[in-house]
């Protein structure tokens, strides 16, 4: 038997809609649709610890970047996905990485790491 993953779709586009019929067809995945703002998932994410968020980043237009940024924070270890139909339904993978920087040259190593394209 397959280990389900749990699916968070944000949004009440049309688009979202027609993803969560395409993915409930897959048994191995528990969708989960929800209609609010980014901001106001944090208890609901929390309740039902999803393995990836997926929203409409075209019906979500970057003006929620901040509240995009505060959910990367609060749930660092869940990817999210953007998806935007009206550029030929290409994905944005979102996550973040946690990293202390107490002087300069911690800043640099994360940026030459985050920035490395396997150029050793």
């Amino acid at each position: 038997m397959r280990e389900q993953r749990v699916v968070l779709l944000l949004g009440a586009s049309l688009f979202v809609a027609g993803v969560e019929a395409s993915l409930r067809a897959h048994s191995e995945l528990v969708v989960v649709q929800i209609d609010e703002p980014f901001s106001n998932v944090q208890g609901q994410i929390a309740d039902l610890r999803p393995d990836v968020i997926v929203f409409d980043s075209g019906e979500s237009s970057l003006d929620g970047a901040p509240s995009l940024v505060q959910l990367l924070k609060q749930s660092p270890n869940i990817p999210i996905i953007g998806i935007d139909l009206d550029a030929n339904s290409e994905i944005t993978v979102f996550s973040t990485q946690h990293r202390r920087v107490i002087k300069a040259e911690d800043l640099v190593q994360a940026i030459q790491s985050l920035t490395s394209r396997g150029q050793d």
